[in-house]
């Protein structure tokens, strides 16, 4: 499914489709959480209540190791034929 970004005020935004919103219980108003991948240009959005520990856990890994291959990619070329 492809939705358009949209701009919203001084932010940009995409609008979730009603039968994905449904789907997944989201209702307007609602506090969500979003998780971005920067390496493979994706989000996790999620239910804060529904996450798990362990999910949460790795979500954060995720996050860090991203943010640290970004920051260190010229090094990581380097090393990588040593």
């Amino acid at each position: 499914m492809r939705q358009k970004v949209i701009k919203i005020g001084s932010s940009i935004g995409v609008v979730i489709p009603k039968p994905v919103a449904e789907e997944l219980s989201f209702r307007a108003g609602q506090n969500i959480e979003i998780h971005p991948d920067i390496v493979s240009k994706t989000l996790i959005i999620s239910h804060p209540e529904t996450l798990e520990p362990d999910f949460r856990k790795t979500i954060e890994l995720l996050r860090w190791s991203t943010e640290f291959i970004s920051k260190n990619r010229a090094l990581l070329e380097r090393l990588k034929d040593r």
